[in-house]
């Protein structure tokens, strides 16, 4: 497959969590501690996502160059995203380990001491359920960050090596310049990894 086909593919299923993720934080679980880092990345993502498909059509016509419009620009968001999602793993983990979900013994328990309004949790059974999908789903999410992140490192390097840019030239732009040459070819290029 394309590695443009396969970038906009990890873009879809990245939104497809968030949206997902964010609706079963807040909505399902009434989880506070998790909309916090879901509602962040949901911003960050609307910001750079955008971007990343308008700027370069703006760029081709104008030739102005912005901080979006880099390829360290979407590695610098992988590993935002990345780090919120391992955040939100890590939080599930510690909700569902937690004594409101080992000795569920008061009614209606409050989910971090720390968050007194809107942090009682109303039906402890479905949080606790909840917090162990949060955790795979979480971590799949981050998994799929990794893979975009090794294949965008995979396209810089290669257009490194045939002098076409790095990471200072647009992700789009070097798809474009690297689909215009002899494609990409995901097996081959990352056997060394």
């Amino acid at each position: 497959m394309p590695s443009d086909g396969l970038r906009l593919g990890f873009i879809i299923a990245h939104t497809i969590y968030i949206i997902i993720n964010t609706v079963i934080s807040s909505v399902v679980a009434g989880s506070l501690t998790l909309f916090i880092p879901h509602i962040i990345s949901a911003v960050i993502w609307a910001t750079y996502i955008p971007a990343a498909f308008i700027l370069p059509i703006i760029r081709r016509r104008t030739n102005v160059r912005t901080v979006f419009d880099r390829a360290w620009g979407e590695m610098w968001y992988i590993g935002a995203q990345l780090f919120l999602w391992l955040v939100s793993m890590g939080l599930s983990i510690a909700q569902r380990t937690s004594s409101t979900c080992e000795r569920p013994y008061p009614t209606y328990p409050v989910e971090s001491i720390w968050l007194q309004w809107g942090g009682i949790i109303w039906d402890t059974d479905r949080f606790c359920r909840t917090m162990v999908a949060m955790a795979v789903e979480s971590g799949i999410q981050s998994l799929l960050l990794i893979v975009w992140m090794v294949l965008l490192v995979n396209i810089v390097s290669k257009a490194k090596r045939e002098v076409r840019g790095g990471w200072k030239v647009g992700v789009a732009e070097l798809l474009r310049d690297d689909k215009e040459a002899k494609g990409y070819n995901l097996e081959r290029d990352i056997s060394h990894v």
